[in-house]
């Protein structure tokens, strides 16, 4: 990170800036079946809707001890009688959820812009259609401002670096990033010390033909101080029906191939073996959803981060993590 703006854009290198945006979640779980069918409709009009030299990260977190209250817990000026009852309500979901992880989610946008001006009206852009989206969805978008995404990071080094406040690092002229970086990093076998913290990187190398829609919240229901990102990077239509088509054009050929090696057996009647048949089917889909249904395609890759006290809790989380 080479720059911070009080509004939390951040240079992370030259040419190339993000912004963090916090978001509510939706119940998917609990939605009906043609309820479920409109939200996932409504996320993919949105993949669909973002630009194409946009990158975006969705993180969830974990955070133990720290209760996380709704916008409409938030006091409102002029309602005295609904404040008080929200004060109220705020009190016992502190004292219930006491000691309890509390789950929060964001939204990292990155683009490469050639000024931080530059940087700031597209990210004014991006936000007003991405809050059209997320209201659609039924949830509620907020940015982070340069404090809010120092307390992120240190929500995840530890619970003594929460209070910090980019305004005035960056009126002192001093680099935000020194706020929350580690006294010092040592890297093990599959072990990463940051200061007094532990921590443990995982991704996911191969996708399951299938994954379960409780798959993420399995993973978050392990009680650890821990995030689940997923980087998305789009690839332009251009590019995505050139890779599809050369994929298309190597399962072919195989085909071929194989059907040429039949011949030569006088074997004229086999039948196209049933893997070759469906990867031929699924490349010809995905090539059509590209062309005709206007869909986009993704590289996706999703790491988790967990961090522990001591060597002998990082072992112990890592044993819960690896069972699900």
């Amino acid at each position: 990170m080479e720059e911070m703006s009080p509004e939390g854009i951040l240079r992370l290198e030259k040419g190339l800036y993000s912004k963090t945006y916090s978001f509510e979640d939706v119940n998917y779980l609990l939605a009906a079946g043609e309820e479920r069918k409109s939200l996932f409709s409504r996320y993919s009009n949105w993949l669909s809707s973002m630009e194409p030299e946009v990158a975006w990260k969705v993180s969830v977190v974990n955070v133990v001890g720290k209760p996380v209250h709704a916008h409409w817990m938030e006091p409102v000026p002029g309602q005295e009688g609904h404040n008080r009852l929200r004060k109220e309500y705020r009190a016992l979901l502190d004292q219930t959820t006491v000691g309890a992880p509390s789950r929060e989610r964001y939204i990292t946008l990155t683009v490469r812009k050639e000024s931080m001006a530059e940087a700031k009206a597209a990210f004014l852009r991006l936000e007003a259609q991405m809050e059209s989206a997320f209201t659609e969805m039924g949830s509620v978008l907020s940015p982070l401002d340069g404090s809010s995404r120092l307390q992120l990071l240190g929500q995840l080094m530890g619970e003594d670096r929460w209070e910090m406040d980019a305004a005035t690092l960056l009126a002192e002229g001093r680099n935000p990033v020194g706020a929350f970086c580690p006294d010092s990093a040592r890297v093990q076998a599959k072990t990463l010390q940051l200061g007094n913290r532990w921590a443990r990187v995982y991704f996911l190398r191969e996708y399951g033909s299938f994954l379960k829609d409780t798959f993420l919240m399995e993973l978050l229901e392990v009680p650890a101080r821990m995030s689940v990102s997923m980087d998305f990077v789009p690839v332009s239509s251009e590019e995505a029906i050139r890779l599809a088509e050369h994929r298309l054009l190597g399962v072919e050929t195989a085909i071929t191939r194989w059907q040429q090696g039949q011949n030569l057996r006088e074997n004229y009647t086999a039948q196209v073996p049933f893997d070759y048949e469906q990867q031929r089917k699924e490349m010809r889909r995905f090539l059509e959803d590209l062309t005709a249904r206007d869909q986009r395609m993704l590289l996706t890759l999703t790491t988790v981060m967990v961090l522990a006290k001591d060597p002998a809790q990082l072992e112990q989380l890592d044993r819960r993590v690896e069972s699900v």
